[in-house]
């Protein structure tokens, strides 16, 4: 986590990536047709953000029941959202660990697509190479 000033910022960013991505109304339908909740935990540092269709939420308050939960070092969150690891290599490296049902997380790869444009935006603005 060299580049990365601590959690609040990494959740600051990781939210408005979210939020930009389940901005664009087609997304957004897609993540409600399927009913999809995601929580996510990090580490180093420390990040629990929680995301379904209408809401992104980030902190102590992130941990909601969901369909699914992720677990991972912030690095290979930075890593899936820089398009330099794949979910599918995170998940059979053993980099993410997957609770839930792992076809509907599937679903999300055109997401990550729409997150991989966005995400190079989002450091820049918070001064954070790529």
């Amino acid at each position: 986590m060299t580049q990365f000033k601590d959690g609040e910022q990494v959740a600051s960013m990781a939210k408005e990536l979210w939020e930009t991505v389940l901005s664009d109304e087609d997304s957004a339908a897609m993540v409600r047709k399927i009913g999809l909740s995601v929580f996510t935990e990090f580490s180093d540092p420390e990040v629990n953000i929680w995301i379904n269709a209408d809401e992104v939420i980030t902190g102590e308050d992130a941990k909601k029941e969901s369909m699914v939960q992720l677990k991972m070092a912030w690095e290979t969150g930075n890593d899936l959202y820089s398009d330099k690891i794949g979910l599918t290599v995170a998940i059979s490296s053993g980099k993410m660990k997957v609770k839930g049902p792992l076809l509907k997380l599937m679903k999300i790869v055109p997401l990550l697509k729409q997150a991989h444009t966005i995400w190079p935006d989002v450091c820049k603005k918070h001064n954070i190479q790529t």
